[in-house]
């Protein structure tokens, strides 16, 4: 009997290619951030030399449709019955044929990933299609998503996946996640959610496999793997990560294998992540939306608990790279999550290719339920306010990455006196604020030098919310609890409205002074100028580290230039939103302590790998290979019969000892 048997498309051959002796299997987990796949396979990288039978067979399938593929099985003989080794396919359009000794070789492709989508996971697609690649059937994936009492064209995580994979594939490979089942994840664009028709540009958004699932990993920790089904029909795995290190011992090897090399993968060690969202920012207008709406932005004392884009650090000393970026673990999202953001897109009014809301091209992703479908909307107890998206903010995100971040991460770099105070003055007469440009009063910065200074605290205000200000109570002035360094943050939006032409210049400003008021430095932000009047102007300035002495103080303010006269009776200014923030102080940091599982040893070496024990492997990628009564898991394995298996392990356990 032959060791192997070959079939082309189910046809068995009778002259066998060359090099099927050599034929080689490779198991292989392509992970972390520095990849561009993250996925639990099998492949093979063997090329075969068809004769024969086999080269006619190829011949005339390049006749019939060059661009077409093949499908390649080989089976092996074991304990007196064959058992199939390998499906996979091969491109005719790559298959190099000698016309002189009717040789076809062929590189083989695996039937699952790398033959059917490894190639076109960056393909830019729309959701719209409705044929896949080779014009089968395709069907559209959207569904109609509450939000409130507001249904929203919206597009399923799980459902898009398989979308892709039926284009990728025409249909023959399903896409399976017990996770995205039950924790349900849609996107949709800006534009769906405060419009109900528009054309297919603005409904259905364009996006890549790989974009989508590099977004959905950032924050829930997804992880692929092809499996097969009882008829040896392969099917994508889409789950949380640590679905695929199980705690099924799949072989043993009870003594250190002969010349094994033990490495520190470094690129498995972060000395940084970096969390949140690219977009939080609203786009305070006062034009444009329903009416009564009112943004009510969700502010908790908790920085962590929010989607802002936030960089958390080591507690340790272990460093690798002197590239921080290679060690920095980047969980920052494109799409946008925000629930600020949402709340602001449902309520903008419909708009027109004219008059188009800013986010409107750009992608959501938020958590709904299912039946009927929908959007989660939370009451945040600490704030009072209903978000959206209450599972991806920054903490909850953290906890999903628990096991591969540091063993020790920096939650709040000192934030101890962390503060938020937010002022709406609505209309201030010119009378309570003096806007020529006079004589200097504190030191300024040109075009300031002259002009009066203004801090917040002077102004009326119709609503003062504190957040967690203890050592702010007035208002707009921080004293200094301790020595050490601080950093701010103050945004406003401030409009004039009056009747001269000449329109003022506006510079955000903090003021530093010792604890009888007496000025010591300040430090100003850009300058924004208004160009017409009762134009809404939004400044924001974080400051720069500002050494201070307990008891010294900082006043938030607004430098205001502009040359002219001033009628109390008619000009006015429009001052809302304004805030006034704490980023970091010298306090005690907060920690989060976590055993890792990161994998980071890294153990090489080859051995000996009968077909059973391949075959062991095979049925269960996701378990571990027991060495010296320690659990490694495969990062990759190169078997080839009658040859020394190539192998390279992942685990937390150092062998290291004499």
């Amino acid at each position: 009997m032959k060791r192997y048997i070959v079939y082309l498309n189910g046809i068995e051959l009778n002259d066998d290619p060359i090099g099927l002796n050599s034929f080689e299997i490779e198991v292989v987990r392509e992970d972390g951030f520095s990849g561009a796949d993250q996925i639990l396979r099998e492949k093979t990288t063997t090329a075969l030399q068809f004769v024969g039978d086999g080269y006619k067979f190829l011949c005339n399938q390049k006749k019939i449709n060059f661009c077409g593929i093949v499908e390649l099985s080989v089976d092996i003989l074991c304990n007196n019955k064959y058992e199939r080794l390998f499906n996979g396919i091969i491109q005719i359009i790559k298959i190099e044929f000698d016309l002189t000794k009717c040789i076809a070789s062929a590189e083989i492709r695996d039937s699952s990933f790398t033959g059917r989508i490894k190639d076109y996971t960056k393909t830019e697609l729309s959701l719209y299609f409705s044929r896949t690649k080779n014009c089968e059937q395709l069907s559209v994936v959207n569904k109609q998503i509450l939000f409130g009492t507001t249904n929203v064209t919206s597009f399923d995580v799980l459902d898009t996946f398989q979308y892709f994979i039926n284009f990728i594939t025409d249909n023959t490979i399903p896409v399976v996640s017990d996770y995205l089942t039950e924790n349900r994840l849609a996107i949709t664009t800006g534009y769906n959610l405060h419009n109900t028709t528009g054309s297919v540009l603005d409904i259905f958004p364009k996006l890549t496999f790989s974009k989508l699932f590099d977004e959905v990993r950032k924050k829930k920790r997804i992880f692929m793997g092809i499996e097969y089904d009882l008829y040896s029909n392969p099917y994508l795995r889409i789950e949380q990560e640590d679905y695929f290190y199980t705690s099924d011992k799949l072989i043993e090897f009870t003594e250190i294998p002969y010349n094994v090399m033990e490495k520190t993968d470094t690129t498995r060690i972060f000395n940084s992540l970096k969390i949140g969202s690219n977009i939080v920012d609203l786009q305070n207008s006062d034009t444009g939306f329903n009416e009564g709406y009112t943004p009510d932005p969700y502010s908790p004392t908790d920085f962590s608990r929010t989607w802002t884009p936030q960089t958390f650090t080591t507690c340790g000393s272990c460093t690798s790279e002197s590239n921080s970026d290679q060690n920095l673990l980047d969980l920052v999202n494109d799409f946008i999550i925000d629930s600020d953001i949402i709340y602001e897109a449902l309520n903008v009014l419909p708009t027109t290719d004219e008059e188009s809301y800013a986010n409107d091209g750009s992608i959501f992703m938020f958590e709904y339920t299912a039946n009927p479908d929908t959007a989660n909307y939370t009451l945040d107890t600490e704030t009072g306010v209903y978000i959206y998206n209450a599972t991806l903010i920054n903490s909850e995100v953290i906890s999903n990455w628990f096991g591969y971040t540091p063993q020790c991460i920096t939650l709040k770099n000192s934030t101890e006196n962390y503060f938020l105070i937010q002022r709406d003055y609505g209309t201030i007469a010119c009378g309570a604020v003096e806007v020529s440009c006079i004589e200097e009063v504190y030191p300024g910065v040109s075009p300031f030098a002259g002009t009066t200074l203004y801090d917040y605290n002077t102004f009326p205000s119709t609503v003062n919310t504190i957040f967690n200000n203890s050592n702010s109570a007035n208002g707009y002035t921080f004293t200094a609890p301790q020595d050490g360094s601080y950093v701010f943050k103050q945004s406003t939006n401030i409009a004039y409205q009056g009747t001269n032409d000449t329109q003022p210049v506006y510079r955000p400003y903090f003021l530093l002074t010792d604890a009888l008021d007496t000025p010591i430095d300040i430090v100003y932000g850009e300058n924004y100028e208004a160009l017409t009047i009762n134009q809404l102007i939004f400044t924001e300035f974080t400051s720069p580290i500002i050494t201070m002495i307990a008891g010294e103080k900082i006043y938030a303010g607004m430098s205001v230039c502009r040359y002219g006269t001033i009628d109390d009776n008619f000009d006015f200014y429009k001052v809302t939103d304004t805030k006034f923030e704490l980023l970091k102080d010298v306090a005690s940091c907060d920690t989060s302590e976590d055993v890792p599982n990161t994998r980071p040893i890294l153990l090489e070496f080859k051995k000996y790998l009968c077909y059973s024990e391949l075959r062991t492997i095979l049925e269960n990628k996701k378990g571990y290979i027991n060495i010296d009564n320690k659990p490694y898991w495969i990062k990759s394995l190169k078997w080839k019969e009658n040859d020394s298996t190539e192998f390279v392990l992942i685990g937390n356990d150092s062998l290291c000892g004499c």
